[in-house]
């Protein structure tokens, strides 16, 4: 066997012309007696890395191809081989060496889904341990299949994490606030009204109806309308009621419209984005905003105010437009605590407490806590 390998290293050395120079190299130096046993010993060694790297490279290349082979013929995404677990596949493949045989058709069909069904069971008991001591968040993300369906997603929030909780059909729910109603209590029901602090959907109306139906019923949560959302639409207002904003976004949707109802335009403009679409990619953080909502949006003010010199005839009316969605949708005493428990915030040396933040908290304390004794404990210790 190591005389195959050792002949199959040869033949791959020879096609790149290495075996030859290091051959004709050795035989140059022996009888010119520039050569030690000790400097002869560094250049085998130093050959035969050479031989297992241009041979593991070699078998690398013909795996590789095979596993590609794989996520054609299966129409596998491609944006699963950045997944974590595709790594570590291969490491375990690895590890176990040659010979490995790889699970069947059944073995991933049942026994190791039943596994990983049981791990996915641990990990959500993890999560529940955090629900109870901490507290958590349900968010509902709607959309709409191919069939035209409504699929409401319904996710869980805490310290640990997001993770799914399940999905309905909605098509038949979501137009009226009874049936909203109860299938947001049917949810909280299920994830323990004692654990709820928050939940968040769409801020339409028949929504909104049902959010504060679902407060009064739980009188420990609060319901509050998705931020993105209502920041969306203070865009849309902008558009609407300032002529400047509403001409420029016309004449962008124009241009829009003209380049990608021309083939020859949609060339040129992948051509010098190199393929990519004409977007400025933002920073994010997979982290969630609600202690930094009622700041920012403060902030977002200011830097209007500034974009504008201060000059209050200039800036006044998008500040009307910002305050009346802030104050109709977003102004809650839940975001007013967010800001006040917000460590990065809180103790910072420009921190302020301003009357409206302080009752937000106290009005979060009640509803959560009830008991104003503890509640002055709490207050103390901040």
């Amino acid at each position: 066997m190591l005389g195959i390998v050792s002949s199959l290293q040869q033949n791959l050395l020879k096609k790149s012309g290495d075996i030859e120079g290091i051959g004709s190299s050795f035989a140059a130096q022996l009888e010119g007696g520039d050569i030690g046993s000790q400097n002869l010993f560094k250049r085998k060694v130093s050959s035969q890395m050479t031989i297992n790297k241009i041979f593991k490279k070699d078998l690398r290349e013909e795996a590789c191809q095979d596993i590609a082979l794989i996520f054609y013929l299966n129409a596998i995404p491609f944006n699963a081989a950045n997944s974590e677990a595709y790594k570590k596949m291969f490491e375990s493949v690895a590890r176990h060496g040659p010979g490995f045989d790889p699970p069947s058709y059944h073995e991933i069909r049942v026994k190791y889904l039943k596994y990983h069904v049981e791990m996915t069971n641990l990990s959500l008991d993890d999560h529940k341990t955090y629900w109870k001591k901490y507290g958590c968040t349900i968010m509902t993300d709607e959309w709409t299949d191919g069939r035209r369906r409504t699929i409401l997603n319904f996710l869980v929030n805490s310290p640990l994490g997001t993770i799914f909780l399940k999905s309905i059909d909605a098509s038949k729910i979501c137009k009226t606030i009874d049936k909203i109603f109860k299938m947001l209590d049917d949810v909280v029901e299920e994830v323990g009204e004692e654990n709820v602090v928050h939940i968040v959907t769409d801020n339409a109306a028949n929504y909104k109806a049902a959010g504060e139906m679902l407060m009064k019923k739980r009188t420990k949560l609060y319901w509050t309308p998705c931020a993105a959302h209502c920041i969306d639409l203070m865009l849309e207002d902008f558009e609407k009621k300032i002529p400047l904003h509403s001409e420029t976004i016309a004449g962008g949707r124009r241009i829009t419209s003209y380049i990608y109802g021309r083939t020859s335009l949609i060339a040129l403009l992948h051509k010098f984005t190199k393929g990519s679409d004409l977007i400025r990619p933002g920073l994010t953080h997979e982290k969630p905003a609600m202690g930094f909502i009622y700041e920012e949006m403060d902030r977002a003010k200011e830097k209007i105010q500034d974009a504008f010199r201060g000059d209050e005839s200039s800036y006044i009316l998008l500040w009307e437009i910002i305050d009346q969605r802030w104050d109709k949708q977003l102004h809650w005493p839940l975001h007013a605590a967010g800001y006040y428990l917000n460590p990065i915030l809180h103790y910072a040396p420009n921190f302020k407490v301003d009357w409206e933040v302080k009752r937000g908290f106290i009005d979060c304390m009640e509803k959560i806590v009830g008991d104003f004794e503890i509640i002055g404990k709490i207050d103390d210790q901040l």
